[in-house]
């Protein structure tokens, strides 16, 4: 048995999480999320109706106090996030994710007994080193970071999540810092690239052209079935503490080829391609090296791209 709190509970990964960890009837889970991000959506309820999950609803911008105490792993998956938010409020992005996070550490070393303090951090830490050219591929957890500009309001985000990794590695708990790569699934929101093209899709008329930015960009995408094994074994492995993990797929996908298949799935034979010139600075690569990962997980198998994008799609068509 185990007494867990995930801070961010209502969120995609949070959500996920709490699902399989709920599956032992001897876990108890406190989900704590003030539905900023996260939805209390029908599979949210669902969710929360199980003997073994309460939800607390809580400004985390505020310190944590709840009547619930001796965790034995504390999760912190909560943060503003999308490119449109920090482009939006840089400002915020910075005070508001190092708030969180300072709460969350100072409620865990309240902790009698807390075996792992479990932070989900960014692949986006080294968005300066990408564009310093000098980020290697795939890319391990001990890349050098470069920052970015700091007044370009998306280093905000980046450098909000490396002083957290920092808060934490200072603290003196038992941590594991997490840095997902491109986990999509259902229930993941609509400003990510694969649900963008999926809606993009759905609204489009017959015969009507879909345009493409960043058709040449490469991603490692990663289903969520896939990362919540990966961070559920590396969360119970003894041995795996004080360490960063990249999570993830280390295999690659061009973009235009990723819309290919989400357009054969969808059956759309109709729809045109327009393939315009990039209009943003995303990153033109990115893949994890999960050597580190498949050492503490022993996973090598992946959920076949086309089947996951078909459960993820499925989901999108209705809700």
């Amino acid at each position: 048995m185990s007494k867990i709190l995930i801070v961010g509970g209502a969120g995609f990964i949070g959500f996920s999480l709490a699902t399989e960890l709920s599956k032992n009837k001897k876990n108890k889970i406190v989900l704590l999320d003030n539905l900023s991000r996260g939805k209390a959506d029908h599979d949210f309820i669902k969710l929360t109706k199980k003997k073994n999950i309460k939800f607390v609803k809580k400004n985390l911008l505020n310190n944590i106090n709840i009547n619930e105490y001796n965790f034995d792993y504390i999760f912190q998956f909560a943060a503003i996030v999308g490119v449109k938010n920090v482009y939006k409020d840089p400002f915020a992005v910075l005070k508001n994710n190092v708030k969180i996070h300072l709460n969350a550490i100072n409620f865990a070393r309240k902790q009698r007994n807390l075996k792992k303090f479990i932070f989900s951090s960014t692949s986006e830490v080294f968005i300066g080193t990408l564009e310093k050219k000098k980020l290697k591929f795939p890319t391990s957890e001990n890349e050098t970071i470069i920052l970015n500009k700091i007044s370009n309001p998306r280093t905000s985000y980046m450098l909000s999540k490396i002083y957290c990794e920092s808060l934490l590695i200072q603290s003196n708990l038992n941590y594991l810092i997490l840095r997902p790569h491109n986990i999509f699934g259902p229930r993941m929101g609509y400003d990510h690239v694969i649900p963008e093209i999926i809606i993009k899709i759905l609204s489009l008329n017959q015969n009507s052209k879909l345009e493409i930015q960043n058709f040449s960009h490469k991603r490692a995408f990663c289903y969520i079935d896939d990362a919540i094994k990966q961070i559920k074994i590396l969360t119970y492995n003894k041995e795996c503490k004080n360490k960063i993990i990249n999570i993830g797929s280390g295999k690659e996908i061009k973009i235009l080829d990723l819309i290919y298949r989400i357009v054969k799935l969808m059956k759309r034979r109709d729809i045109k391609f327009k393939l315009i010139n990039n209009k943003n600075r995303s990153p033109k690569r990115r893949v994890p090296n999960l050597t580190r990962n498949k050492y503490f997980t022993n996973l090598r198998k992946r959920t076949n791209l086309n089947i996951a994008l078909k459960k993820t799609l499925n989901w999108y068509k209705f809700n």
